[in-house]
């Protein structure tokens, strides 16, 4: 149980340094631009989908599409508010680099304004069954628990010391 567990958080984090290193990649040859506030738009849409799930009270994969969709319009704001004024003027990259580290900045010190910096917890109840079942195994519901999923990555972003 215990190995299954560790495998499971192994690969989910894998997966988070995988969508970092997509997005990082992805920004760089689209618009030329390294993004360095690329994660603290990451952190924001975990942010909202824990609004989504915890204040909101919706549904878990509502409330990843409502961190998708919102980290996206972060990301979108950004780039019509930072870096679109600097690809007219032809600024040169150390520019753009300087300003995304800015952007960044501000957007961990707003979040830690709002929301502390403190982990965040997904709170969800277990299912009335007697069990879940997965393809390699079935958890039983006592063994299964009831915290889903802690923001660490999120809370580490924004315990940066003020």
């Amino acid at each position: 149980m215990v190995f299954l567990q560790q495998a499971t958080n192994a690969i989910w984090l894998g997966s988070v340094y995988g969508l970092f290193a997509i997005g990082y990649a992805l920004l760089f040859s689209v618009l030329g631009v390294l993004n360095l506030a690329h994660s603290a738009v990451f952190m924001w849409g975990a942010y909202l989908g824990w609004l989504a799930a915890t204040r909101l009270n919706l549904p878990l994969p509502l409330a990843g599409l409502v961190a998708i969709l919102g980290a996206g319009l972060i990301a979108v704001g950004l780039d019509l508010v930072a870096f679109a004024p600097l690809r007219k003027r032809q600024a040169p990259r150390i520019s753009q680099l300087i300003g995304s580290i800015g952007l960044s900045l501000i957007l961990v010190k707003i979040a830690q304004i709002i929301f502390k910096a403190q982990s965040k917890i997904f709170e969800i109840s277990t299912s009335t069954e007697e069990s879940t079942k997965f393809p390699s195994t079935t958890l039983s519901k006592e063994s299964t628990p009831k915290t889903f999923c802690v923001f660490s990555a999120a809370s580490r972003a924004t315990s940066i010391p003020a």
